[in-house]
C-alpha cells in the first residue's frame, strides 16, 4: 500500500510591539532617566595660570539643551579686564556667545566643551557656570609671569661683610608676588625662611662646617600658585658677606729695638 505525507509549513509573522506609552512619554522618560538634563559639570575646578596666558575650563552638561551662562564673581571682573573672553569651543566646534560684557550666554548649549579666557591680572579669580538650574564654580590663582626677587645679606660682624664662627648671617628676600613658602639652602644646612607676604627671612648661625670663601646660597621659593622659582647669591642688592672660620696659625714671631743694636733697649 502506497502511503501519502503530506508536508505542512506553517510561517509566523511576529505582532509589532506596542509600547504602553506615547511616543512623547518614552521621549521625555528617556531624558528624565539619563543624565540630569540640567546639570553641570566642571571637570577641572581649580587651575594656575600665569598673567598673559589663557585659563582654560573644561565642563560636561546633561542631555538637555539650555541656556549656560558664565560671570565672574567674589570681585572677578571682565570689564575692567581681570579676564577676557576668548572662546568657547564645544562638540561641533567653536560657538559664539550671545552676550559678552559683565557675562557670557550661550543659548541652547549642550555636551562638553572648553571656555578659554585671557588672564590679565595676577590672584585668584572665580567663575560661576549657570545651566539651567544648575550652577557650579570654577577657580583659579594666576602667578606674576616673572619673579623680581632682592636679597639683602649681612652679618653680626664688627665687619658686616665677613662672618666667622658663631656670628649669625641675616638674609632678607622681597619679591613682586605673594610667597608661600621659602627654603635656603646656605652653608651646608637647609633652612625654612620665616614668611610675611612677599618677603622671606631668616638667620642663621656660622657653624664649624661651614665653607670658607665668598657665601654661596640658593632660595627655592613657591608662589601661592605653586610656581617655583629659585633665588641665587646673584639677586643679592644690599650687602656681601665672605665666611672667615680659620684660626689664625702663628708661623714666625721676630722682635728686635730700635737701639742701635737692635738685641738691647734702653730707656726712652
Amino acid at each position: 500500500m502506497n502511503m501519502l505525507y503530506l508536508m505542512v509549513v506553517v510561517l509566523f509573522s511576529p505582532l509589532p510591539f506596542i509600547s504602553p506609552f506615547s511616543s512623547a512619554e518614552a521621549i521625555s522618560n528617556d531624558v528624565a532617566y539619563g543624565p540630569n538634563f540640567d546639570h553641570i559639570h566642571i571637570l577641572n575646578p581649580q587651575s594656575y595660570p600665569i598673567v598673559g596666558d589663557q585659563w582654560k575650563i573644561n565642563f560636561e552638561t546633561g542631555l538637555h539643551p539650555n541656556t549656560l551662562t558664565i560671570r565672574g564673581v567674589n570681585g572677578t571682573f571682565f570689564e575692567n579686564n581681570d579676564l577676557t573672553f576668548a572662546q568657547l569651543i564645544g562638540e561641533t566646534g567653536e560657538i559664539l556667545p550671545s552676550y559678552n560684557k559683565d557675562y557670557v550666554e550661550f543659548e541652547n548649549y549642550v555636551g562638553s566643551g572648553t571656555v578659554v579666557f585671557d588672564v590679565h591680572t595676577s590672584g585668584k579669580h572665580d567663575l560661576e557656570f549657570t545651566y539651567g538650574d544648575s550652577v557650579s564654580y570654577a577657580h583659579n590663582n594666576a602667578a606674576d609671569p616673572s619673579l623680581v626677587a632682592n636679597v639683602t645679606i649681612h652679618s653680626s660682624n664688627t665687619n658686616a661683610f665677613f662672618a666667622k664662627l658663631d656670628d649669625v648671617i641675616n638674609i632678607t628676600l622681597d619679591t613682586n608676588v605673594q610667597i608661600h613658602n621659602a627654603t635656603l639652602d646656605i652653608l651646608n644646612m637647609y633652612v625654612d625662611m620665616n614668611v610675611t607676604n612677599k618677603t622671606a627671612f631668616t638667620n642663621v648661625t656660622v657653624l664649624s662646617n661651614a665653607p670658607n670663601g665668598p657665601i654661596i646660597f640658593n632660595i627655592t621659593v613657591y608662589d601661592d600658585a605653586y610656581n617655583m622659582f629659585v633665588v641665587t647669591e646673584s639677586n643679592v642688592t644690599s650687602g656681601n658677606v665672605t665666611i672667615d672660620t680659620s684660626e689664625p696659625n702663628l708661623t714666625n714671631l721676630t722682635i728686635y729695638s730700635n737701639n742701635f743694636n737692635t738685641s738691647l733697649a734702653t730707656l726712652g
